[in-house]
């Protein structure tokens, strides 16, 4: 019986086999990085970056109160109608379906992982505080939502678009990450390690989703 990988470019399996080798050690990382949080209440850097955060956008937060409602309904639908248009654009009817499990996965996900951490929200004594945020603080529900949908279009778009428009999409979509990031972290809502901990396990999920759902498609095609 013919072994359906003969058919695939020896370049391309040892590209897939490196990027599988990645992930994998993405996934660890985003294991270690959720154990630890269990156990420290903020991390060396956090309480800093906080500071420069807040001292640099001092009481003007109206425009992080914005960033953050873009996971919130009713305007979650519109981010996550463009993320669905946008995945079909790159990578057909499979990218579609996956930016919606994408979505899906990691909204049901954010309870569990947050009650794994149990990691308290940033403190009034330390930080200053702007609204009332509830429930615990590791991995960041906002981080998760925000790259289930604008994480997952870097991630996609790396792995189908040419080289020029590919980096003009990733880069736009790192800018829209780091401003959500900054939002929350302007806000006192989270620490920066829990929204490169929310954006790291969004990673690790939405590289899945691509690796197994467009990119081993693909090859199998092929």
């Amino acid at each position: 019986m013919k072994n359906p990988l003969e058919s695939i470019p020896q370049s391309a399996t040892t590209t897939n086999k490196l990027a599988w080798i990645r992930w994998g050690i993405d996934c660890l990382a985003a294991v270690l990085l959720l154990l630890a949080a269990a156990k420290f209440a903020y991390f060396p850097g956090d309480l800093q970056f906080t500071n420069l955060v807040q001292s640099t956008v001092g009481e003007n937060v109206g425009w992080a109160r914005t960033v953050t409602g873009l996971v919130s309904a009713p305007s979650i639908y519109v981010l996550l109608g463009i993320t669905i248009a946008l995945a079909w654009w790159m990578a057909g009817w499979r990218g579609a379906v996956l930016a919606i499990l994408s979505y899906l996965v990691l909204w049901q996900a954010e309870p569990y992982l947050k009650m794994i951490a149990a990691r308290p929200r940033p403190s009034a004594n330390l930080v200053r505080v702007f609204g009332n945020s509830s429930g615990f603080s590791f991995p960041s529900g906002f981080g998760l939502i925000f790259f289930s949908t604008i994480g997952y279009l870097a991630v996609l778009a790396h792995q189908q678009l040419p080289k020029a428009t590919r980096w003009v999409v990733v880069t736009i979509c790192g800018v829209l990450l780091l401003i959500g990031g900054c939002a929350r972290i302007a806000l006192g809502a989270h620490w920066l390690s829990d929204i490169y901990g929310a954006y790291l396990i969004g990673f690790v999920w939405t590289k899945l989703l691509v690796l197994v759902g467009v990119q081993s498609a693909e090859a199998r095609t092929q």
